[in-house]
């Protein structure tokens, strides 16, 4: 589910690492992202992360695009 009405959803995972997950396409100014991001045992999962003004130099970049015939491609690419 987006959370793009509430802009962050927290998630207890069953490791017992947390998931947030934000969406930053309408708000990105309400959300700590770096507070977030230096927790230990998170994942940060971010819908529009261009939009914030920066990211973690280590992460992984996931990109889906609507093809023409209605179907998706989706990019995973490692950043370090």
């Amino acid at each position: 589910v987006s959370p793009t009405f509430t802009s962050m959803r927290e998630y207890s995972l069953p490791d017992n690492r947390t998931l947030y997950h934000l969406d930053v396409y309408q708000n990105a100014y309400g959300i700590n992202f770096h507070e977030l991001s230096t927790q230990k045992d998170v994942i940060i999962l971010v819908e529009w992360a261009d939009k914030l003004k920066a990211l973690p130099k280590t992460r992984i970049d996931i990109y889906c695009e609507l093809k023409a015939n209605n179907s998706h491609k989706i990019t995973i690419k490692n950043v370090s």
